[in-house]
């Protein structure tokens, strides 16, 4: 009878060890998980260039169980700055030219290359690429 109560007293000891064991690695697991699922489309492009009509945030979601990055790839691409035209070719022609689009291009672009931040797209996606208008300003890949 002894026996019975001791064998029955291990099975429990390692059925709630197992059960532990099991949420301490979903919960080490889980609490990255629970930061990069934040990181979705739309939050991003509800964060970046906000007032400019026609940013677009595309991406391609991590298949890979293991990884701790949200996204395989993800595309920004913003508009031009200066006029809604600029980026329809058949209406180019209706773009004002009170801003001087040549300058303000190279300026934005600029402007993008320096304020890129690599670390940041590197926790979240293993290749970016950010777009203003047809040019592809940044194309980086992080492994």
């Amino acid at each position: 009878m002894k026996t019975s109560k001791r064998t029955h007293v291990i099975q429990i000891s390692i059925v709630l060890l197992a059960l532990f064991v099991t949420i301490f690695i979903a919960y080490s697991k889980g609490k990255d998980d629970v930061v990069n699922r934040y990181n979705t489309e739309e939050k991003i492009e509800s964060e970046l260039f906000t007032n400019v009509k026609g940013t677009t945030v595309t991406g391609t979601p991590q298949s890979s169980f293991s990884s701790k990055k949200t996204f395989k790839n993800l595309k920004i691409e913003i508009p031009s700055f200066a006029s809604v035209y600029d980026d329809k070719k058949a209406e180019s022609v209706k773009a004002t030219q009170i801003i001087s689009r040549e300058d303000l291009d190279r300026d934005i672009t600029s402007w993008l290359k320096k304020s890129y931040n690599k670390k940041e797209a590197a926790k979240i996606t293993d290749h970016v690429e950010v777009w203003y208008r047809d040019n592809k300003i940044i194309d980086e890949s992080y492994n």
